[in-house]
């Protein structure tokens, strides 16, 4: 695990996860209704995160 977190792919996924989490629960909170583009940056987000890991299990 300590390889994935210096790798950058993951890393960013994370990143994109949580801020794609945040702006869910704010969307939630506010009841709005325009989440199409959060839902892609939660699945960007996953991609890399599993790209990240599978790419630092291989080094």
């Amino acid at each position: 695990m300590d390889k994935a977190f210096r790798n950058g792919v993951f890393v960013v996924g994370v990143m994109l996860l949580m801020v794609g989490a945040g702006v869910t629960l704010n969307f939630i909170l506010r009841e709005k209704s325009n989440d199409a583009p959060v839902v892609i940056l939660l699945i960007i987000g996953a991609v890399m995160v599993v790209a990240g890991w599978k790419q630092s299990q291989k080094e």
